[in-house]
């Protein structure tokens, strides 16, 4: 297994991390309007733009970051599972939407990195036995924290590999 040069941050090893557009001009602008405008239309346009950026993973399942419900239910969409429905439509895969539960909805946004790794751990339990090569679907990666969060839980479960697609990540310079 590789590990993402960009993302050594996650933590732990992974196949790719891989992602559609940056998180800044427009990209920001998409991701507010989808995640706080309650557009769902963008959920299909991000994986428009996520299939023609994103080679197919050689993934067995796919499975969407839970979301927290109290946030799904004020916004009236739930970006990682919308997307990864839509990419495993697109990819061919079966899709796994309860391999991983949220066991508690504290908000990562306007924490700091730190703050956010603390948060995430622990946010996620696996509910079955994964196998295979899994990827797991986000709809934006900020700092990693739920992603590793999510991977960790997800390899405790079985997975041999798991690839990460997002639709957005904030870029960062090393």
């Amino acid at each position: 297994m590789l590990r993402c040069p960009v993302c050594k941050r996650l933590g732990v090893t992974v196949g790719t991390v891989r992602s559609a557009i940056a998180l800044t001009g427009v990209g920001t602008d998409l991701m507010r309007c989808w995640k706080d405008g309650a557009r769902a239309p963008v959920a299909a346009l991000a994986a428009a733009c996520v299939a023609a950026a994103v080679p197919p993973p050689a993934g067995d399942l796919i499975v969407p970051i839970p979301g927290a419900r109290s946030r799904v239910s004020w916004r009236g969409v739930d970006g990682p599972s919308d997307l990864a429905r839509l990419l495993a439509r697109r990819w061919h895969l079966p899709i796994w939407p309860d391999a991983l539960e949220r066991v508690h909805e504290r908000p990562q946004r306007g924490l700091s990195e730190a703050q956010r790794q603390r948060n995430a751990a622990g946010a996620f339990v696996a509910r079955r036995a994964v196998v295979g090569r899994v990827v797991l679907v986000d709809d934006v990666m900020t700092t990693g924290a739920t992603l590793r969060a999510g991977v960790r839980q997800l390899r405790q479960a079985g997975a041999e590999r798991v690839d990460i697609v997002t639709f957005a990540r904030v870029v960062t310079t090393l």
